[in-house]
């Protein structure tokens, strides 16, 4: 049986492929496994860890997304992450949520393609939940892993992620010896925070709240997944005179991901049918996630609600993964190119002509005319 740089805790709340693909890929990175070499196989790596072969097979999957390995035929998983001698410098990038949070994941490697083509090693580690997300808690995260990854060295630390969540990732930060940079949050008071790039919550909602205004928009019905959510956009609406209430999906295990925020706006949305027809419909539906759009739009269609006759939706989203629908939707769309090109600017003004972070820096949504909303 072949011995292995890592183990998996069965305790922990974290799914195993995402523990075995952390795993490998702190050690593909850290030259365990080097470019051209064979990584063992899932019958070898369940073997080895005790877990079905499942696991490891969706591992291998993640780690090829990312473009770490290449799985071949007859061959299996190929190193393709090179370490070059000759870089600039090391860079670390955390990603909050790892590869469970495609926006983050895809943010992320722009910036990660723009700092490798200027010179500099980036190594991504990702930070998974330990527990399901709560409102205002500022430890969610297993930071185990993030551990072992600040005792190597590092030119820059790049953190994407707004507080509380990441509160407890900035913390362990503080207390490490490199430079660091938060991106969708304010900087940390600590010397080696060099800078934080905002999200800007009010972008494109000004825009978005006038063409309520002249829509005659009355009612607006915000269906949000934390209680958190929507705040800027209800304040915005109140100020062209549209009464807002709010519909937040239950709580439940797991209801961060995709098909589990899915699932549970489907089955809030038919409750309400259920018990009140469409009589209470609003002028408008603002979802403040698309995955809850994804379940609510599904349930509007089977109860033959017409859009945006009936009722006019818009959501928020991310360029590139705007949810599929029967007409374009309006939406409050993050540009995640445009943001990556923000973060990775910002990065290599500091590193290369040594240009402290510029204040006040921020990205944000724009706001997007569909059908569901004409």
């Amino acid at each position: 049986m072949i011995e292995l740089p890592f183990t998996i805790d069965r305790s922990s709340r974290i799914k195993l492929p995402y523990q075995v693909a952390d795993g490998l890929r702190s050690a593909i990175q850290s030259g365990v496994w080097k470019s051209g070499e064979r990584l063992p196989s899932s019958r070898e790596l369940k073997e080895a860890l005790g877990v079905s072969v499942r696991a490891p097979m969706e591992a291998l999957q993640i780690l090829a997304s990312e473009g770490l390995i290449t799985l071949r035929e007859k061959c299996g998983a190929v190193v393709t992450f090179a370490r070059s001698p000759l870089a600039k410098g090391r860079i670390l990038l955390i990603v909050p949520g790892g590869a469970q949070v495609r926006s983050v994941s895809v943010l992320m490697e722009n910036v990660r393609r723009t700092l490798n083509a200027a010179g500099y090693l980036v190594v991504t580690t990702s930070v998974l939940r330990e527990k399901d997300f709560v409102d205002d808690d500022s430890d969610p995260y297993d930071l185990r892993q993030l551990e072992y990854d600040l005792k190597l060295s590092y030119s820059l630390v790049l953190l994407y992620g707004e507080p509380p969540w990441t509160d407890g990732i900035v913390k362990l930060l503080m207390g490490a010896k490199y430079p660091f940079l938060i991106a969708g949050g304010p900087a940390a008071d600590a010397p080696n925070c060099v800078g934080g790039i905002l999200f800007d919550s009010q972008a494109g909602v000004k825009e978005f709240a006038e063409h309520c205004r002249m829509a005659h928009i009355r009612r607006v019905t915000l269906v949000r997944k934390w209680r958190s959510d929507g705040k800027n956009l209800a304040l915005a609406l109140r100020s062209v005179g549209a009464k807002v209430d709010f519909m937040t999906v239950p709580q439940q295990m797991g209801r961060g991901r995709p098909e589990a925020l899915w699932e549970v706006s489907f089955s809030a949305f038919e409750k309400r049918f259920e018990r009140a027809g469409t009589k209470w419909l609003p002028d408008l539906l603002c979802f403040t996630d698309d995955h809850c759009f994804q379940g609510a739009s599904i349930s509007l269609m089977t109860r033959g609600v017409r859009v945006p006759h009936d009722v006019r939706i818009v959501t928020l989203t991310n360029n590139g993964m705007r949810p599929p629908f029967y007409c374009s939707i309006a939406c409050l769309e993050n540009d995640l190119e445009a943001q990556a090109e923000t973060i990775s600017k910002s990065m290599l003004d500091y590193l290369d002509a040594g240009r402290p972070i510029a204040e006040g820096l921020s990205f944000g949504s724009r706001y997007i005319l569909g059908e569901t909303f004409p």
